[in-house]
């Protein structure tokens, strides 16, 4: 039989979803394979599961697709990091998995029209920061766009590694449903394009990266240097990412952060 999608506040918006079992029941512990639309966009993706426990050396996931649409998933595996004590493990966008020691919270955060919101990213709480989306004008350049500046004291190395714990509001979900419902009845057309041209894939990847994921730039010498994209994340939970920073031209005792 034909089941309705779930509605109501607490209806996901993104599928796949993984459930870890905690011992006691089944808690949500991962949104995967955000932005994979397509079959030419597939990718693996990397998540710390929190929740799971194992039991008699057995651990039990699940994996849910609880919307109205048909998912694919091509292999799922568990990887295993025995770490030192005191300190916990992370991926990056590009999948590879991050040793982290302590971390260090920003000296100082401002949304794009000057507001403090250190006291939301300071720590990871459940409480963030989230863009405003209201009053705003789309034909003034500044209303366009939104983000955070971050300042953090300036590592000894010339390398650091950016943490962050975030994701996509349902904004984001939403908005891609509606620019796929736009191809219609071309919509495996347009599929089929995607995958008999690689260059035509990796373009619309770059339009999506440019308007779903955040961009991280670093100050140096008075202008902003993009750096890379933070890769989507579902809006039913929080995910853990790495960024790596390349700080070799940073001068002073700060490095200033925007993510946009």
């Amino acid at each position: 039989p034909h089941h309705p999608p779930p509605s109501g506040p607490d209806a996901p918006i993104s599928c796949p979803l993984v459930y870890s079992w905690d011992g006691t029941s089944w808690r949500l512990d991962s949104g995967t394979f955000g932005g994979a639309i397509a079959p030419a966009l597939a990718r693996t993706d990397l998540d710390n599961l929190v929740y799971a426990v194992p039991e008699n050396g057995v651990l039990r996931l699940r994996v849910a697709n609880e919307l109205d649409e048909t998912d694919y998933l091509d292999a799922l595996s568990v990887i295993v990091v025995d770490h030192p004590a005191g300190y916990t493990v992370a991926p990056d966008g590009e999948g590879r998995i991050h040793t982290l020691g302590t971390l260090m919270a920003p000296t100082s955060a401002r949304d794009f029209r000057g507001a403090d919101a250190l006291t939301r990213v300071s720590e990871a709480d459940g409480w963030g920061w989230e863009s405003n989306p209201f009053a705003r004008d789309t034909a003034v350049t500044q209303d366009i766009r939104d983000g955070l500046e971050l300042v953090f004291p300036k590592p000894h190395t010339g390398k650091a590694r950016l943490v962050l714990d975030g994701n996509n509001t349902p904004w984001a979900a939403h908005l891609m449903q509606k620019l796929v419902a736009a191809h219609g009845r071309e919509t495996q057309a347009w599929y089929d394009s995607l995958g008999s041209s690689p260059a035509l894939a990796g373009r619309f990847g770059s339009l999506m990266a440019e308007e779903a994921f955040l961009s991280v730039s670093v100050r140096v010498q008075g202008s902003w240097q993009r750096q890379g994209y933070i890769w989507e994340a579902g809006p039913e939970i929080l995910k853990r990412q790495v960024f790596s920073l390349d700080l070799s031209r940073v001068e002073g005792d700060s490095v200033r952060i925007r993510l946009e």
